[in-house]
């Protein structure tokens, strides 16, 4: 470290004189170069001649991913489109919102976002309109994330309650009370449009300990 100076806002430049030409007691040059101290906000580029320095503003990048937890879409139901809105500090930023759909596989971007502002980080979050979500749907969670390269991931994810049913299963005897005492346990299997039902309760024994009946 040979010299320090400081700089204003307003002064883009400076020249440092009366510097030794060569080391002490020989010939041989000496290269200086310029370093500059950190500037919060700012990326610091430094030209060839070790002389010029470029300082370019610090921009970030949010990128929004919708989940849905809803078995693939088996219900059908799952709306065509939903919009997001980008939040800078829980205020409505002035990028233009982005529609996620199927064609942009439920992810897009914000890019060249401020990182500061007032000399304060800037909170980034995204939020969905609600308003076409279909019957059913539900916010699971929103998160996001700052990544190692100072973007950020944010996720948000929708679950679909199907409607529920329940069935219940008797069996109904005509024997006289078991008269002759020929009752035994019998097995039953639930069946969804004709196709037997998988899983480990979709079949059930009926017998006198559950009084012959079972509903799923």
């Amino acid at each position: 470290l040979v010299k320090t100076q400081s700089l204003s806002t307003t002064e883009t430049s400076f020249t440092f004189d009366n510097l030794d030409k060569y080391y002490a007691g020989t010939n041989e040059e000496i290269q200086y170069k310029v370093e500059e101290t950190p500037v919060s906000g700012y990326t610091t580029t430094y030209a060839a001649n070790g002389y010029d320095i470029t300082n370019t503003l610090q921009t970030t990048k949010v990128t929004i991913r919708k989940d849905w937890d809803d078995n693939n879409n088996a219900d059908q139901a799952r709306p065509t489109s939903l919009t997001v809105s980008l939040m800078e500090n829980g205020v409505k930023a002035s990028k233009a919102d982005i529609v996620l759909n199927a064609a942009n596989n439920w992810t897009a971007s914000w890019d060249s976002l401020p990182v500061y502002k007032n000399g304060v980080e800037i909170q980034y979050t995204v939020v969905e309109n609600t308003a076409s979500m279909p019957a059913g749907y539900s916010q699971k969670s929103s998160v996001i994330q700052k990544q190692s390269d100072g973007t950020y991931q944010a996720v948000i994810t929708n679950q679909y309650s199907m409607d529920k049913v329940s069935h219940t299963v008797t069996k109904v005897w005509k024997d006289d009370s078991n008269r002759d005492g020929l009752r035994t346990p019998i097995t039953v299997r639930l069946m969804a449009d004709g196709v037997a039902v998988t899983g480990p309760d979709a079949t059930q024994e009926l017998n006198e300990t559950n009084h012959w009946t079972y509903t799923w």
